[in-house]
C-alpha cells in the first residue's frame, strides 16, 4: 500500500543535499532508510521501557515478598 505525504521544501532541500554525500539515487530512498532506522530505534526503545516496566514489577514483587529492602 502506497500513500503520499507532503514534505516541506524546505526539508527535501535538505534531503537532497544529504543525497548528494551518499550512495542513495533518490530522495525517496534516502527517506525510506531514515524512517526505517528512526522506527527501529523507537521499537527497541519500546522494547527496553517494557523490559525495565517488567523488571520494575518483578522487583516491587521480590520487595514484597521480603526478599529485598
Amino acid at each position: 500500500m502506497n500513500e503520499e505525504i507532503e514534505i516541506p521544501e524546505s526539508i527535501i532541500n535538505k534531503i537532497k543535499g544529504r543525497v548528494e554525500k551518499t550512495d542513495f539515487e533518490t530522495v525517496e530512498e534516502y527517506v525510506i532508510y531514515v524512517l526505517t532506522e528512526a522506527l527501529s530505534v523507537a521499537e527497541k526503545a519500546g522494547e527496553d521501557d517494557a523490559h525495565l516496566t517488567e523488571h520494575d514489577e518483578i522487583e516491587d514483587r521480590l520487595k514484597t515478598l521480603g526478599y529485598l529492602n
